[in-house]
């Protein structure tokens, strides 16, 4: 915005907004989290989209706002200390927010909004949950660790009219609880974000942690991929490619012309399988997609796409069990 045109006594007023307009900017993707939803998941690694800040940053701005009840989960949590009460506290200053309460027990706004933190575990085996039923939102840091059971109670409990779940994490296992539960369901009312690491999603991400992520990928491309990349840890000798190799195809840039432009799909057979499909040419994966509890129709058409509708692609289908229906449905009309 220019300030040329503005008059001087208004100028001092003005940059001052725009400064707070700057404070107050979140990495873009977590932008989508102003939004109204009932579930929103924000899952990346190591500094990816600056997810707990960013989150953070909203939760204040919204709390200055309009006066609401916040109440931030851990799966356990035996003090303060490990909660995220520090980092809501440093929002508040960040943020120049004034007239804020900040004690040891809770932090509220001159709006009247109401912060806690509270541990999952104690809380259900005390059950204390229904004491809850009037909160607006319940933000799960550290979402990955949140057990089945404490997810259970938590969206009933979540009953008052426009109220949401937030929840930020990097994936530890394929199937993490909240991945479960939420990520690969099929409801329409979750918002999934999926963070990249460095400065792909997080327009701060400094450069020490640049030095280190690229130290990471050299020693222990495995862990990276966890700590950095937000991937579900390796799977040991489960596994039938490491992430090193695979992260290794995806980055390869000598392509010739000549090389196989082919792709595999692996059709989902039970609920919480899921169907994945690749694209190479040569040696490069040059495409992927991922999809849970779709029907054989929607994979062929999406593996069709995927081709570019290019007969000359091969695609090859896993032909057991529901496989073939993929092949029946799409693929048999065009290849």
């Amino acid at each position: 915005m220019s300030l040329e045109n503005v008059p001087d006594d208004k100028l001092p007023e003005l940059q001052a907004l725009l400064e707070q307009e700057e404070l107050e900017r979140v990495t873009p993707k977590m932008e989508r989290f102003r939004e109204p939803w009932r579930i929103k998941i924000a899952s990346g690694g190591r500094g990816a989209g600056a997810k707990s800040w960013s989150a953070a940053s909203l939760l204040v701005q919204k709390a200055h706002l309009t006066p609401m009840r916040i109440c931030c989960f851990r799966e356990v949590q035996k003090s303060l200390a490990e909660s995220a009460y520090q980092l809501i506290k440093d929002t508040v200053t960040r943020l120049r927010k004034p007239g804020w309460k900040l004690t040891k027990e809770y932090i509220d706004s001159p709006c009247g909004s109401h912060f806690i933190f509270r541990g999952l575990v104690d809380m259900r085996a005390a059950d204390q949950m229904k004491s809850l039923e009037g909160y607006d939102i319940f933000w799960l840091e550290e979402a990955s660790s949140i057990s089945k059971e404490s997810l259970t109670v938590l969206l009933p409990t979540l009953r008052k009219p426009g109220s949401e779940l937030w929840a930020t994490l990097n994936r530890v296992a394929e199937k993490d609880p909240i991945i479960a539960e939420y990520w690969d369901s099929d409801r329409a009312d979750v918002l999934r974000i999926a963070l990249e690491q460095g400065k792909i999603d997080n327009p701060w991400f400094p450069d020490v942690l640049q030095g280190e992520l690229d130290a990471a990928y050299r020693n222990n491309p495995d862990e990276a991929m966890h700590v950095w990349g937000g991937q579900p840890r390796a799977q040991g000798d489960s596994s039938v490619l490491s992430r090193a190799a695979i992260r290794e195809a995806m980055e390869r840039r000598d392509i010739k012309e000549t090389e196989p432009d082919e792709m595999g799909v692996d059709v989902a057979r039970f609920g919480s399988d899921s169907t994945e499909m690749y694209r190479r040419r040569g040696a490069k994966v040059v495409a992927h997609k991922s999809f849970s509890k779709k029907d054989t129709v929607f994979v062929a058409k999406a593996a069709w796409e995927m081709a570019g509708q290019n007969r000359n692609v091969v695609i090859k289908v896993d032909d057991t069990g529901v496989g073939g229906g993929v092949v029946f449905a799409r693929l048999g009309k065009h290849c």
